[in-house]
């Protein structure tokens, strides 16, 4: 049962958590990766235009959902549609 919202208990972010990953950063890497390494090839393999759509999506759906905005929601689902 979920919680009524303004209960004061806490919401099991971990029901909605799927499998864990198959394969892990640390099994493909042999060394760590750090932000300029990652931002080099997400240029070289011209992602940053993909990643900059799905950021600013989870950016939408993050503060439709802090705001119970359910209609944000729906907007940036609309938004994707045309973009992609």
């Amino acid at each position: 049962m979920t919680p009524r919202r303004g209960s004061g208990q806490a919401f099991n972010v971990g029901q909605f958590a799927g499998p864990p990953p198959l394969v892990v950063a640390r099994e493909v890497l042999e060394t760590s990766m750090g932000i300029d390494a990652r931002r080099e090839i997400w240029q070289r393999v011209d992602a940053v235009p993909a990643l900059t759509i799905v950021a600013g999506l989870f950016a939408d759906f993050d503060l439709a959902a802090i705001t119970d905005r359910r209609l944000a929601v729906e907007q940036a689902e609309i938004l994707y549609s045309i973009v992609t």
